[in-house]
């Protein structure tokens, strides 16, 4: 895998040799490939400034990043469908053509046949942030792109909504534009760009919540709201922290807020938000619970679903978060469980139908009545 190599400072090497994670196993090995044995006596803070000193090459600097670099947090998952009418021998030579390019950049990517007649591309890469300190900066991230069948005879993708991922599927489609170019091949997305209104935008939430096969919502907890006349920075898809910006109201320059979160029990519902709502906010991001229809022990499941580019409405993503195990009418464990893959895949296809029935709704409506006007 492709990477930025580069020799790090003896200040950013002490630094790093001073962190938590590093432990004196961790030190007593990189001291004993130089033919010196430490003692469990001698301080962290000697022993890190003493071995800064050295003269230090590539594995000094790979063992470190291994133990202090980012580790990438369980991602979201978006949705694609393919249209033009590609047949199953143009995908095969279009994934093995964006493969080979994928390679050329220096990612390490691999493809394999899987139940359904369907595809999963694997992506092994690197991820850099210059943000963080020299020894941060670098992680090792993997990407699956799933590419199956659809019962109307397209292929859909299914993938995390990140860089990499938005790499693969540009390349494929240009790659099956140049294997047929007589076909019209498209990517449908889940996107409300050309819905202005943000009391449209708002209502796509509120039907999805409710509109998820065989599950019902019991609460709404996490609600993000952002304005139509502000600009926002590109979505940032790739990050460290699992819940990342949760707790923060962002506010720009002087005294217009641009967007805020709000938290709690039956926010959907309370005066806050549609305080918000009424001056021209509209619904970006949203977390709820949610029972299966017409089971009072259901476990309670937790979903998230959100539009990466909160000003365009588009880059729509998902979280089937996992479930909590029913205790009583009114408990529930407090401890969060994943589904097993093949649940979470089954959740993951009704989230996805109801997503793209309610925003073609949406779209389509709103299409009608702007030519009306």
């Amino acid at each position: 895998m492709k990477n930025g190599l580069y020799c790090v400072t003896d200040k950013a090497l002490f630094d790093a040799l001073i962190q938590s994670k590093v432990t004196h196993e961790n030190m007593k090995d990189l001291f004993f490939k130089r033919g010196i044995i430490i003692s469990k006596g001698t301080t962290k803070k000697s022993l890190a400034l003493d071995f800064s000193r050295y003269f230090h090459g590539f594995s000094d600097y790979e063992k470190l990043s291994d133990i202090l670099g980012s580790i990438g947090r369980r991602e979201k998952s978006a949705t694609n469908i393919i249209n033009g009418g590609v047949e199953r021998s143009e995908l095969e030579s279009a994934v093995k053509d964006t493969i080979s390019f994928l390679k050329k950049e220096g990612d390490i990517a691999t493809f394999a046949y899987v139940e359904n007649d369907g595809i999963e591309v694997t992506i092994k890469y690197i991820k850099l942030d210059y943000k963080l300190s020299e020894f941060r900066q670098s992680s090792t991230r993997e990407a699956k792109i799933l590419i199956e069948p659809t019962v109307d005879g397209l292929y859909q993708l299914r993938f995390p909504p990140n860089d990499k991922s938005q790499e693969f599927v540009k390349e494929l489609t240009q790659n099956l534009r140049a294997i047929n170019s007589e076909k019209n091949i498209s990517i449908d997305e889940i996107t409300l760009e050309s819905v202005k209104d943000p009391v449209q935008r708002t209502i796509f939430f509120k039907r999805l919540i409710e509109g998820i096969y065989t599950f019902e919502c019991i609460d709404v907890t996490d609600v993000y709201v952002s304005h139509q006349d502000i600009e926002i920075d590109e979505e940032k898809p790739e990050s460290d922290d699992e819940d990342e910006d949760e707790d923060e109201v962002k506010v720009a320059t002087g005294h217009h807020i641009s967007k805020a979160s709000l938290k709690g029990r039956g926010v959907l519902e309370s005066p806050e938000l549609n305080n918000f709502l009424s001056e021209g906010f509209y619904i970006t991001r949203i977390i709820w619970m949610a029972k299966v229809k017409g089971f009072p022990d259901s476990d309670k499941v937790e979903f998230e679903a959100q539009f990466l580019n909160q000003e365009k409405c588009t880059n729509f993503s998902y979280l089937v978060r996992g479930y909590y195990k029913y205790k009583s009418q009114t408990e529930f464990r407090e401890t969060r469980i994943s589904f097993e893959k093949e649940q979470e895949k089954l959740i993951s296809t009704y989230i996805e139908r109801a997503a793209r029935d309610i925003s073609n709704e949406i779209v389509s409506a709103n299409a009608v009545q702007v030519k009306t006007n």
